[in-house]
């Protein structure tokens, strides 16, 4: 089975092939000391892999994503059993 996600800003539905975490930093040298003090920026991110129903690969932010389904049940189901008394 697999686990069914809907993008928040579309609600297109895609399949969840993978999550990665994202970061990056580059450097430029500082106008006025070069190389000695470069000016730097840096990020990171959570990135998801899903997969559209002709199978293209989309990159999307973790945040922009919802739960449908995982394995043909809804999250509430999974969990269920941990909130009742």
């Amino acid at each position: 089975m697999a686990t069914i996600v809907k993008l928040k800003n579309s609600n297109r539905h895609a399949i969840l092939v993978g999550v990665g975490y994202g970061m990056y930093k580059s450097a430029r040298a500082n106008a006025f000391l070069g190389d000695l003090f470069p000016t730097e920026q840096k990020g990171e991110s959570q990135m998801a892999a899903v997969s559209t129903a002709t199978g293209d690969i989309l990159w999307c932010r973790s945040e922009d994503l919802e739960i449908v389904s995982i394995d043909g049940e809804k999250p509430s189901e999974l969990l269920q059993q941990y909130f009742s008394s």
